[in-house]
């Protein structure tokens, strides 16, 4: 509940704006990188508990050039922003609020680490600019987490003398800290990434929260990577990049037309099969808000809005074939 603040050493190499974010009256510092290149949309890092926004560093060198600005802060009671108590999500998801506010943000993907991981889970089931989580080695509960690490000598009514107190100083339930519990109201895709190895929060949590997700998701277990190095593998980042791809297609991928994250909705690609159609198989782009809004090739060539299941002008091949059958669907970052 009082994490030792880890002081932040230097400022970053890359080019970056200072920002403050209010939130519950408090004062959390933070850095924004904006991307030099075609912007396809904002991540939002979060770290772990005991850590600062330094990290945020690698992931802005890695994502901006992609298109992603980069938006990172410390968390309450970690690094130079105020408060006194850390609540691991129960206050901590409306900084993420907050934040995307303070920059006016209008849509993001989110990416924690750790307690980070926990806190974008948690803001993902409330906050409707989300459009996709990253989480990495995530606890499922709190009080799960708490029972697992608590030592042997400690007896169930020191543990519940420790909880209580923890509650009543810094003014919340700890039954309400379930990233597992979100998970049940979070559709937007979810990236879960967890060490196989990780003797801190074993993989049984990601599990977990994989079970319950109510939307599209992929569980990544890093073989031989614990708690603290489940990203230290290049492996995981190109997965993490190819999911990327998927949830904001490049302007490559989508004939040269802007797609960032701010426009995009949760979809499905579904594929048809048009006999009559000398293009074959087409994927559909289709939105649970807008039917069936946009058809695209198979290879990504090329794209079209469109209203009705007619192949017409619109389709490179111009015959008016009606599509036919009900197609299979499935998630974009499953593909």
């Amino acid at each position: 509940m009082h994490p030792w603040r880890r002081p932040l050493v230097a400022e970053p190499a890359v080019a970056h704006e200072a920002i403050t974010i209010r939130s519950d009256g408090l004062a959390l510092r933070g850095w924004l990188f904006r991307t030099t290149a075609s912007r396809r949309g904002l991540i939002v890092y979060l770290h772990g508990v005991s850590d600062n926004r330094r990290g945020a560093q690698g992931i802005a060198a890695r994502f901006g050039p992609k298109g992603y600005d980069v938006l990172a802060y410390d968390s309450r009671a970690h690094g130079q922003s105020e408060g006194t108590a850390c609540t691991y999500g129960f206050y901590e998801k409306r900084d993420v609020t907050a934040a995307l506010d303070a920059i006016h943000a209008k849509a993001a993907i989110l990416f924690g680490s750790s307690m980070g991981a926990a806190v974008v889970l948690q803001a993902a089931a409330e906050e409707p600019r989300v459009r996709g989580v990253i989480a990495q080695s995530p606890f499922c509960d709190l009080r799960t987490i708490i029972a697992e690490r608590t030592p042997w000598f400690a007896s169930a009514a020191d543990v519940a003398g420790a909880i209580a107190l923890a509650e009543q100083q810094a003014g919340f339930r700890m039954a309400d800290v379930s990233p597992q519990a979100a998970a049940s109201r979070v559709r937007v895709p979810v990236l879960l990434i967890h060490g196989a190895n990780d003797r801190e929060t074993p993989p049984k949590h990601s599990e977990a929260i994989h079970a319950t997700l109510a939307g599209p998701r992929r569980l990544l277990i890093v073989s031989r990577a614990g708690h603290n190095d489940a990203l230290a593998r290049e492996e995981v980042w190109q997965a993490i990049n190819d999911w990327l791809a998927h949830l904001v297609p490049s302007p490559a991928v989508t004939g040269g037309l802007a797609c960032d994250s701010e426009s995009l909705q949760p979809h499905w690609l579904v594929d048809f099969t048009l006999p009559s159609c000398p293009l074959g198989s087409i994927v559909i782009s289709h939105r649970r808000s807008s039917g069936w809004p946009s058809i695209a090739s198979s290879d990504g060539s090329w794209r079209h809005r469109r209203s009705s299941r007619r192949c017409r002008r619109h389709c490179p091949c111009r015959r008016g074939t009606r599509w036919s059958g009900r197609p299979e669907t499935r998630p974009v970052p499953n593909r």
